[in-house]
């Protein structure tokens, strides 16, 4: 018996499956026309890395198209932490040194690239750009340790750290090899998309890790500004977005604009899943809503079984995929070929600890003390007035042992609003209906 009916979510495990049924959203349709920069964020599950893999593999097939793509692991990133931690503590420091690390890192993977174009090697002005490249590529096997040799050997580690910093653009040549990438780019007449994901791998969310983070982001505007016809997509980690957010002071002004948060509605959650459910069980229906009959029984049929369903989810591809996989193995183990609400709520309780596990290490940085706001509702009622959840805050002044980031926050956080506004933001809360004058709200987790 499968155990994933409707396949992996996670597309680096389920590729064969997401390049049949893959749902192209507006988002997605909006990263494939507009030649710009994009910053794009979205929570675990939200289908980021599938979205990357079909972009990838949608301008790997573009004839006039160079892809340059930045997927570092989790090794990569924290062999960077002592190397960048050389250029000081303070935040401007740490990120102008990691902005222009980045850039020449970058610039050195597309002239290393381009150097495979014919018109390039033959352009008696890029002769030299061959060995450049060779050089280049023997630093190391990627670029995240390529970029790591050079710093070693650039860095001026007896320099005061102001020096270091003003030095770096200097030290690795940026301007001319600018100029050199450019030229090689223009020679060639191909556009140019730089994409990057991955990028919470050995991510620590300290200074040196947010600088690591938020000077690629500088780095790929740099890119994207300096060289024509060019395109960069950085896909982020909504945790990791907030707190560059956070700490980065010129957040507003050189990144808001740039980015695309990743947002299902209702419609496009349906239709995911029918195209999955339609693969799944081999049927011929092309209307969604006949296929989500066909699998379905009693109180799940219809428009209104689907909102059941997912209104025990956090309106994500990855959490409704893996409550329909497990309701569907339910069913079978009942010897039955379609799902009712006992499957759905059997397999709601089972996933249910791990989403919170999830939420709890997701946004533990971000929001310190978060694991104690949602114990709150622990044991409590499904649904909650604002008047509810004014009683159940009350109970905050009394917690003992917190540390000082959970006593500041909870502090911070007082008032039955800022709460709902918290625990809403990261998807605990789950806005269900006005009732009257009044919102009411419920915990999309049963809480033990």
């Amino acid at each position: 018996m499968r155990t994933n009916p409707l396949g992996d979510i996670r597309a680096e495990y389920d590729h064969a499956m997401l390049d049949r049924v893959f749902y192209e959203t507006p988002d997605y349709r909006s990263l494939l026309e507009e030649q710009s920069r994009r910053v794009v964020v979205g929570r675990r599950g939200t289908g980021k890395s599938a979205m990357f893999y079909k972009l990838r593999k949608h301008w790997e097939s573009e004839p006039r198209a160079l892809m340059i793509e930045l997927t570092p692991d989790e090794t990569d990133i924290i062999g960077l932490r002592p190397i960048v931690a050389l250029f000081g503590t303070k935040p401007s420091y740490l990120r102008a040194a990691c902005k222009l690390a980045w850039q020449y890192a970058l610039l050195q993977e597309i002239l290393s690239e381009l150097t495979q174009n014919y018109k390039v090697r033959s352009d008696p002005e890029l002769r030299s750009t061959t060995d450049f490249a060779q050089s280049w590529r023997r630093r190391g096997k990627n670029v995240t340790q390529r970029l790591l040799r050079t710093l070693e050997a650039t860095v001026d580690k007896t320099a005061l750290v102001e020096k270091r910093v003003s030095d770096l653009a200097q030290s690795l040549g940026l301007d001319a090899l600018t100029d050199m990438t450019e030229k090689a780019l223009t020679v060639s007449r191909n556009s140019l998309q730089v994409i990057a994901d991955k990028l919470d791998e050995g991510y620590e969310p300290d200074e040196v890790g947010v600088a690591v983070l938020s000077g690629l982001v500088y780095a790929f505007d740099a890119i994207s500004s300096s060289l024509p016809g060019t395109a960069t997509t950085i896909f982020l980690r909504d945790n990791i977005f907030r707190t560059i957010q956070a700490r980065d002071p010129d957040y507003s002004r050189n990144i808001e604009g740039d980015v695309l948060r990743l947002h299902w509605e209702e419609y496009h959650l349906f239709n995911m899943i029918c195209n999955r459910i339609r693969l799944a069980f081999n049927l011929d229906q092309e209307n969604s809503l006949r296929i989500w009959n066909k699998v379905t029984a009693r109180d799940l049929q219809g428009m209104e079984g689907f909102r059941h369903c997912l209104r025990l989810t956090l309106y994500r591809p990855r959490d409704l995929v893996g409550l329909l996989n497990s309701a569907f193995n339910h069913a079978r183990s009942h010897e039955r070929d379609t799902i009712v609400n006992e499957d759905v709520e059997v397999s709601a309780r089972e996933i249910s600890s791990s989403r919170l596990d999830d939420l709890k290490k997701e946004y533990g940085e971000v929001i310190p003390g978060v694991d104690l706001l949602v114990s709150l509702f622990a044991s409590g009622r499904t649904e909650l007035s604002l008047h509810h959840i004014e009683e159940l805050t009350a109970l905050l002044p009394s917690v003992a042992g917190l540390n000082q980031a959970e006593a500041q926050t909870l502090a911070i956080i007082g008032s039955p609003e800022d709460v709902v506004h918290a625990l809403y933001s990261v998807g605990f809360l789950g806005i269900w209906k006005p009732e009257a004058s009044s919102w009411v709200f419920s915990p999309r987790w049963q809480i033990p």
